[in-house]
C-alpha cells in the first residue's frame, strides 16, 4: 500500500479538486486549510459539497442538502488507487451536479440469500448492512446481510451466496475472488454514499434472478 501512496501524486489530485465546478455555472468555490485537512469546498444550488483531503492520506466525500442540513452522500478512503480514486471523484461530481439517479426496481422473490458486505474496517459497511435487512425484511425478501473487514479472513471463509464490495476497497476484489472462490459484486459509489437499499437490493437480484 505504501508503494502505492507513493506513486500517487497528492498535488496533481488537488489541482484537480480544483477544477471540478469549473463546467458548472453558479457554483461558488473556496478551499480552507488547518494543519490537519484541505477541504475543497463546492456549493450549488441547495447542495453544499467537500472534498476533505487529510494530511494521513485519508479522502472524505461529504455533500449536505442545505434545505434541512441532511448529509445525503458520504464516502471515506485511502489515497491508494489512482483510478479507483478517479472514479470516487467522479461520482461525487455526479451527485453532486447532475441530481438524477436511476430508481430501479426491486422484484418478487422467495429464495434465501446470505450476503455479505466488505470494506476496509466494517464499520460503515456493519450500520448499512442493518439498512439491508430492515429494507428487505419491509419489503418480504429472505435476505440475510452482515459485514465484515476485508481482512477477516474466518468470516470470509464461510459460505455466502455473494459479497458486495464496498467501491473504495474494489481493487481487492480480484485478489479475494480468486482467494475465496465467491461471487463479488461491487457496489456503486453513488449508492453507497447515499445508502441506496433500494438500488443496492435491485442490483444484488440481477445476479441472481
Amino acid at each position: 500500500m505504501g508503494c502505492c501512496r507513493r506513486n500517487f501524486n497528492t498535488d496533481e489530485f488537488k489541482a484537480w479538486l480544483s477544477t471540478l465546478h469549473e463546467e458548472q455555472p453558479g457554483t461558488e468555490f473556496c478551499i480552507k486549510e488547518d494543519d490537519q485537512k484541505e477541504t475543497y469546498n463546492y456549493l450549488k444550488d441547495n447542495l453544499f459539497g467537500q472534498i476533505v483531503v487529510w494530511n494521513n492520506s485519508v479522502v472524505e466525500e461529504i455533500i449536505t442538502d442545505c434545505t434541512n442540513n441532511e448529509q445525503i452522500f458520504y464516502l471515506h478512503y485511502e489515497m491508494e488507487d489512482r483510478n479507483q480514486i478517479k472514479e470516487l471523484i467522479k461520482s461525487f461530481k455526479r451527485r453532486m451536479f447532475c441530481v438524477c439517479q436511476k430508481e430501479y426496481e426491486v422484484s418478487e422473490d422467495d429464495g434465501e440469500r446470505n450476503i455479505l458486505l466488505c470494506c476496509s474496517s466494517g464499520l460503515t459497511t456493519a450500520m448499512f448492512a442493518q439498512m439491508l435487512q430492515d429494507f428487505s425484511n419491509n419489503n418480504h425478501l429472505p435476505y440475510h446481510f452482515s459485514a465484515t473487514s476485508i481482512y477477516d479472513d474466518d468470516t470470509l471463509s464461510k459460505e455466502y451466496d455473494l459479497v458486495l464490495m464496498a467501491p473504495q476497497v474494489q481493487h481487492y476484489t480480484k485478489s479475494m475472488a480468486a482467494k475465496y472462490h465467491k461471487r463479488f459484486l461491487i457496489m456503486n459509489p453513488v449508492d453507497f454514499a447515499q445508502y441506496n437499499c433500494n438500488n443496492i437490493v435491485s442490483r444484488v437480484q440481477e445476479v441472481f434472478l
